[in-house]
């Protein structure tokens, strides 16, 4: 049986991801899918802490290629407790991804058509 990791460990891995996330995407999600079997057995069976490691993850992906692998990779492995954060990470994401291509061309078109971008 796999025992819950105590507070202080659980709140370690979203400390992890919230750190560096959102300036290395990338990297986290590489390291991530590298020790999935760890964390998996570690935090799989907790809930609210995995959805967030999870959610945290996925939301900061900003290309469409990575948000794809996860998206397979969760296919054919559990995110366990952490599938609802997995979700709402990913759609957090593809928003993202989606609103830099039709919404920001047109933000920097009128904040420079008001003096505001060089």
């Amino acid at each position: 049986a796999v025992v819950a990791p105590q507070s202080s460990v659980s709140s370690g891995i979203n400390a992890e991801y919230g750190g560096y996330s959102e300036r290395a995407p990338r990297a986290v999600w590489t390291v991530y899918k590298r020790h999935y079997k760890t964390y998996h057995k570690f935090f799989g069976l907790t809930q609210f802490t995995y959805a967030r490691a999870l959610k945290t993850l996925a939301m900061h992906q900003n290309d469409a290629r990575t948000i794809h692998e996860i998206e397979e990779f969760f296919e054919k492995n559990s995110a366990g407790g952490g599938e609802m954060g997995l979700r709402n990470g990913l759609e957090v994401a593809l928003f993202r991804v989606e609103f830099a291509k039709w919404a920001v061309p047109d933000i920097v078109k009128y904040l420079r058509s008001k003096g505001h971008c060089s």
